[in-house]
């Protein structure tokens, strides 16, 4: 889960903060059509943003261009961030909603088969598989 407070006390030297509620949270990330209240949406068009007008997601981040566009407030409990460009945006907060690291700690610190030089220096939480 994501929440709008973090995006803008975490990284705030990319995205700016343009009104809603902060304590808005995001549990999924979707496009514009298949937005819903527990949405992140990325915003890249303007008829993108006419797309979300029917919908209510969590949090909306949208090309800093589109600023202008943005209807007045319409769901209160929307928090929208603007970003100078949408690829840098997603790649900082895709990650929060990646499970890859389940697939890996599934076994633990250190899968029984896993093989290690002896001398090798393992990082702080590394997970080493089959």
């Amino acid at each position: 889960m994501l929440t709008a407070q973090a995006i803008n006390a975490r990284h705030s030297d990319v995205f700016t903060f343009m009104r809603g509620d902060l304590r808005a949270a995001a549990s999924c990330c979707n496009t514009p059509e298949n937005a819903c209240p527990a949405s992140l949406v990325f915003i890249s068009t303007a008829e993108q943003l006419t797309q979300l007008c029917t919908h209510a997601p969590a949090i909306v981040v949208l090309q800093a261009k589109l600023a202008p566009e943005l209807p007045p407030p319409s769901q209160p409990a929307t928090c929208y961030f603007s970003v100078g460009n949408v690829p840098m945006g997603m790649a900082v907060l895709l990650k929060y909603f990646d499970t890859k690291d389940a697939r890996f700690s599934q076994w633990g610190a250190r899968h029984a088969t896993c093989v290690v030089h002896e001398t090798a220096h393992i990082g702080a939480d590394v997970l080493l598989g089959p």
